[in-house]
């Protein structure tokens, strides 16, 4: 089920204070929530998202038509509340590599199905993505890749 777009502000400050909360643990294997400041307002903002892990590389996917990833492909860098803690990323949004995205893609969606309505893909009945779909929105997801920062 999609959640409607009104109710994504008031879901994301939930999610967000869950993932602050003592009980983080419940949410925290699957939700980040990436910090990042504004281009134009100089504002940081906090928004939860759904990731994978490959080794020490955090991947997450947005929407072109959102507008928030496009403070971290300027700056290049992010903060990230995972599993309880802050740390820094250098961050890479790629746009267009399609088969990098593709594969990426089809690994999260693998391990979160549920989210394939969030990139209008169906799910078939072999529970796999429909080709068609994924073909057809590939053009309209960005991936963000996070890395660790030297410390």
């Amino acid at each position: 089920m999609k959640i409607p777009e009104s109710v994504f502000k008031l879901v994301n400050l939930v999610v967000v204070l869950l993932l602050r909360s003592p009980i983080h643990r419940f949410w925290s294997d699957s939700l980040v929530v990436i910090e990042f400041t504004g281009r134009r307002t100089g504002r940081s903002f906090k928004t939860p998202v759904r990731y994978v892990r490959k080794d020490s590389v955090v991947q997450c996917f947005t929407s072109k038509s959102g507008s928030w990833w496009r403070n971290i492909a300027i700056s290049g860098e992010a903060t990230l509340l995972l599993g309880g803690r802050q740390s820094s990323f250098n961050a890479e949004v790629v746009t267009q590599e399609p088969d990098r995205i593709r594969r990426s893609l089809l690994n999260c969606l693998d391990l979160y199905p549920q989210d394939a309505v969030y990139h209008d893909i169906q799910i078939g009945p072999d529970g796999v993505p429909v080709t068609e779909d994924v073909e057809r929105e590939l053009p309209n997801v960005v991936l963000i890749e996070l890395t660790p920062k030297e410390v």
